[in-house]
């Protein structure tokens, strides 16, 4: 059973991040996302954004992502809110050494 995923959907873009509830906390979604800042590090890319919801904020804050801008979309007749957040990497040369 698959309990939560991650995409890149731009070189430094996190595009979807979904941990199942029944895990949160565990660590299953720490390693997803040192797996995706490790693979971009490599890369060369020089820094990671992402748009996290007011629950997910928490999370890339302790990771070292900082707020950017907070955002409002419409979804229907539901208003949306997130913050976009960014987080400079480490050359990839700094990281594998």
């Amino acid at each position: 059973m698959a309990v939560g995923f991650i995409s890149l959907d731009a070189p430094t873009a996190i595009g979807l991040f979904y941990m199942h509830p029944a895990v949160a906390g565990q660590g299953a979604g720490r390693m997803l996302y040192e797996a995706v800042e490790k693979i971009s590090a490599s890369r060369g890319t020089p820094h990671l954004t992402v748009d996290a919801s007011d629950t997910a904020r928490e999370f890339f804050a302790h990771r070292g992502f900082v707020p950017q801008q907070r955002n409002t979309i419409s979804v229907g007749n539901e208003w949306l809110s997130n913050t976009t957040m960014k987080k400079q990497l480490a050359a990839a040369k700094e990281i594998m050494q």
